[in-house]
């Protein structure tokens, strides 16, 4: 399971950057560690550019939450497995 995600942003205005240039292409800038990040920053035309770390929380989905057993939730009326909300607790293995 992933722990971190890095993006990159403008130095001088802090704009969030969704896109970078690397071998004449554009990327995602969405990143799994600093040192990626970091790396796609020293291309020369990224040199504005600076990672950060995206604060993020853990989802857990309907089919593996405590709350829901067989298509049915006891928060939500309607719910699918791979649906989640804001209720997901994870159910503790047996």
């Amino acid at each position: 399971m992933r722990t971190e995600l890095w993006g990159l942003r403008n130095k001088e205005t802090g704009e969030l950057v969704l896109e970078y240039w690397a071998s004449s292409q554009k990327h995602k800038a969405l990143f799994s560690s600093y040192d990626k990040a970091e790396k796609a920053c020293k291309w020369k035309h990224n040199i504005q550019l600076e990672p950060f770390k995206i604060d993020t929380v853990p989802v857990v989905r309907c089919k593996d939450c405590k709350y829901w057993d067989c298509g049915d939730c006891y928060r939500l009326e309607l719910s699918r497995p791979d649906d989640y909300c804001s209720y997901g607790e994870r159910r503790e293995e047996e």
